[in-house]
């Protein structure tokens, strides 16, 4: 009886559905499309204000930074994609990795009485022992939210890239007695610099050769993470490492002028941005931080690879010609690509010359 009195509801419904109903309903789902599309709107605008934001309080410590280190030292030297560069507190001390050329510098600033023999080795010791940090300065946000500096990683990033004169890897056992050694073997470099102060000073530096093989050594760490990553966004493992060398050669401080930041190079307000939102389908305010964590950069960057193919080059069907776009769009952004190809900076218009085009004249 119950089965027939809701079959009888439901015929009365249909019933009622009259025209009048429908042009009624099409008129409130108009209503609520504008609204979530005004909703969206205000949502990504505001996303976008808190980016802006953020960028301007993070450039303001930066500069605010920079002017304390020129206090000291007349000029300012900051990590690049393939230097990373640290700071002790007083910003009187740097370390400074070149992972192009292999090689390291500890460079102290002391006043012309003092012996820089002692400052050399404490620097020394704690390069080689360094975890790195995300930056050299604090964040405070117009809300009075402050983003301090946090640690690179567990290990050392230098870990199994420096040796004792007998060949021996630089351990937390031997790290002193290894930093005495270097300070007194190297040739120790002084030179007078000038600070925006007006101060003289005395600047030691001495320089430590990295192992051979000092790449590959940082690109072993990021193995397990990069085939795993790869895998869950249907990539080639070796595009992935590849990219990552060429962005940074495996400096997990990398910055670029633009800026991006990390080991894949991901400028937050623009790749970064549309990364997130694509893995988590949420627009979102990253700060620089962010993307010096390995797991959160490398997730990110596989992300924007998968969407580049995915989405912006989903048209172009010859894998090989798609990977020359997306690794080409990952540097200098899709509309290039398609300006490049087109003069005009819209894919739509490049997709089909390329699709045209052999892999040969596309590379």
């Amino acid at each position: 009886m119950k089965v027939i009195l809701r079959g009888l509801e439901i015929v009365a419904l249909l019933l009622l559905w009259t025209p009048a109903h429908a042009q009624q309903s099409d008129q409130s789902f108009e209503q609520f499309k504008q609204q979530e599309e005004q909703a969206f709107r205000q949502y990504s605008e505001q996303t976008t204000r808190e980016c802006e934001a953020f960028a301007k309080a993070e450039r303001e410590a930066y500069e605010q930074f920079k002017a304390e280190v020129q206090r000291q030292w007349g000029e300012f030297t900051g990590s690049t994609r393939k230097d990373w560069v640290e700071y002790n507190e007083d910003a009187s001390a740097r370390t400074r990795v070149d992972f192009e050329k292999g090689e390291a510098k500890v460079e102290v600033l002391v006043s012309a009485e003092e012996e820089a023999t002692s400052k050399l080795e404490r620097m020394v010791e704690k390069l080689v022992m360094d975890p790195g940090k995300s930056s050299d300065y604090k964040v405070t946000m117009p809300d009075g939210k402050v983003h301090a500096p946090k640690p690179l990683g567990k290990k050392p990033v230098l870990a199994e890239q420096v040796r004792t004169a007998k060949g021996a890897p630089v351990t937390r056992q031997n790290a002193k007695t290894f930093a005495q050694e270097v300070v007194k073997k190297q040739t120790v470099k002084r030179a007078t610099v000038t600070g925006t102060d007006g101060v003289k000073r005395v600047k030691a530096t001495v320089t430590i050769p990295l192992v051979p093989d000092h790449l590959r050594r940082r690109a072993e760490r990021y193995v397990p993470l990069v085939r795993r990553t790869a895998k869950r966004f249907d990539l080639e493992t070796p595009l992935v490492f590849a990219l990552i060398h060429t962005e940074s050669y495996f400096n997990p401080k990398a910055r670029s002028s633009a800026p991006a930041y990390g080991l894949m190079q991901l400028v937050p307000k623009s790749g970064g941005r549309d990364a997130y939102q694509y893995v988590y389908k949420k627009d979102r305010v990253l700060p620089p931080g962010y993307f010096y964590v390995p797991e959160q950069n490398i997730e990110l960057g596989c992300g924007y690879l998968q969407f580049l193919r995915r989405k912006v080059f989903r048209d172009v069907r010859d894998d090989r010609k798609a990977t020359y776009c997306i690794v080409s769009a990952y540097n200098t952004g899709a509309g290039n690509v398609s300006r490049a190809i087109t003069g005009n900076r819209k894919i739509r218009k490049a997709v089909p010359r390329i699709e045209r085009m052999s892999a040969k004249n596309l590379y």
